[in-house]
């Protein structure tokens, strides 16, 4: 179990919820966006309910681990709405970083820097990013991106 602490309140969730919740919210806050989510919760007494918060840009997510009263309950639909959101988010993410530029847009772009190149032959340059801890490999899946994001 863990305990998410938001907007000086805490409730608690599972590992699995707790964990695509403040990977979506640094997600979404890298794209400048924020989004309200609908996330199941264990109540005082260990009954279930829900609690909706805004997350990414400007909200801050802390995940802390909480001793569990039972069992971790099985909250599978909100396991996956939370990943599809996260698909989603990287998708949107993907779609407007410049290596998802299509190819005839930076041939155009090259030939219009050198007008001697013409854009059918020319052949688009990806520059590997020298940022610190960031792999010169093309990211093609959101795992990936995950790992990626994680290993910074």
């Amino acid at each position: 179990m863990r305990s998410i602490t938001y907007a000086g309140e805490a409730v608690q969730t599972s590992d699995e919820v707790a964990s695509l919740l403040v990977e979506l919210s640094a997600e979404l806050a890298k794209a400048g966006r924020a989004e309200a989510v609908e996330i199941p919760i264990v109540t005082q007494g260990g009954g279930r309910d829900t609690a909706e918060l805004v997350v990414g840009l400007g909200n801050d997510v802390l995940s802390l681990p909480a001793e569990p009263e039972g069992a971790e309950p099985d909250f599978t639909d909100a396991v996956e709405m939370l990943t599809a959101m996260l698909d989603a988010t990287f998708a949107q993410f993907t779609m407007t970083a410049p290596a998802a530029t299509p190819a005839t847009a930076l041939a155009e772009a090259l030939a219009f820097d050198d007008p001697a190149i013409e854009p059918e032959t020319a052949e688009p340059q990806i520059v590997p990013d020298s940022s610190p801890g960031r792999g010169d490999a093309a990211v093609t899946s959101l795992d990936e991106f995950r790992r990626a994001q994680r290993s910074r």
